[in-house]
């Protein structure tokens, strides 16, 4: 809680993380974008990330099964 403020800003990691993470995003939405992407990967180097059809920013909210099922079937 104490980097809260630096949620949204930009990603600026010093190491590569080497380790699995999910991106889900919305096809609705433009928050992560394709040079969003790029960059994702380069810290991210083992990222997926997925893209929920009819899904705006809040992607749990206006798909909220199709969230779930993503995340469940990312974590088995």
């Amino acid at each position: 809680t104490n980097e809260i403020y630096q949620i949204g800003s930009e990603l600026n990691a010093v190491k590569k993380i080497n380790k699995p993470a999910l991106f889900i995003k919305g096809s609705e939405s433009s928050y992560i974008t394709d040079e969003d992407e790029g960059t994702i990967k380069s810290i991210f180097t083992d990222a997926e990330i997925l893209s929920i059809e009819g899904a705006n920013h809040w992607v749990h909210a206006t798909k909220p099964l199709e969230f779930i099922n993503a995340v469940i079937d990312f974590i088995n």
